[in-house]
C-alpha cells in the first residue's frame, strides 16, 4: 500500500477580499499513478501574525479541493468541500482517495478558501491548509456499453395479424 502524504500551506484573505487560492506542491508519483486526495483539514491561524485577535470576527467560510470523477473521454469536477461557521477548523475525507484529474500533470494543487455570503473580509484572516493523499491509480468509470435495442415482444394483437397473414 502507498504511503500517505500531507501537503501543507497557508492562505491569507486580506481586508476587502472574499477568497484566496492556496497552491500546494504535489509529490512526484510513479508512472501511471497520480496523487489521490483523501482529505482536507483547514483551520484559522492564531499564532503567526497576531491573527488570534481577529479570528473571532471570522464569518461563515468554506474550502474546496478540486477532485474529479474520471470517464474515458471526460473528467467531471466533484470538489471535496467543507464549510465552517466562524472561528473553527473544518475537514472532510474521502477514504479511498479521489483523482485530481486534469490538473494531475501540474506541479501544484489549487485549494480555494472563500468567505460565504459574498461579503468582503473586514479583518485579515490566515488559514493553515493540510491536504492528505496517496500516489495511486485513479478509478475511471467504464464506458457505457451500447447494446442493440431489444425487439418488442408481440402481444395478442401481433399474433392475430401473423395468423391472418398465413391464412
Amino acid at each position: 500500500m502507498a504511503t500517505p502524504v500531507t501537503l501543507s500551506g497557508r492562505g491569507v484573505i486580506l481586508v476587502g477580499q472574499t477568497s484566496v487560492e492556496v497552491e500546494l506542491c504535489l509529490p512526484d508519483c510513479a508512472r501511471r499513478t497520480e496523487f489521490l486526495v483523501q482529505g482536507v483539514h483547514v483551520g484559522p491561524e492564531i499564532v503567526i501574525g497576531g491573527t488570534s485577535i481577529d479570528v473571532v470576527n471570522l464569518p461563515r467560510w468554506g474550502v474546496s479541493v478540486p477532485v474529479y470523477e474520471l470517464h474515458p473521454s471526460a473528467a467531471l469536477q466533484v470538489a471535496l468541500t467543507a464549510l465552517g461557521q466562524g472561528a473553527e477548523h473544518i475537514s472532510a475525507t474521502i477514504p479511498a482517495g479521489q483523482s485530481i484529474g486534469p490538473i494531475s500533470g501540474a506541479a501544484t494543487l489549487p485549494v480555494h478558501i472563500t468567505l460565504l455570503g459574498g461579503t468582503p473580509a473586514t479583518h485579515r484572516f490566515e488559514f493553515n491548509v493540510h491536504v492528505t493523499g496517496v500516489c495511486g491509480t485513479p478509478f475511471v468509470c467504464p464506458p457505457i456499453a451500447t447494446a442493440a435495442k431489444p425487439r418488442a415482444a408481440r402481444g395478442k394483437k401481433g399474433a392475430r395479424k401473423k395468423a391472418a397473414r398465413k391464412a
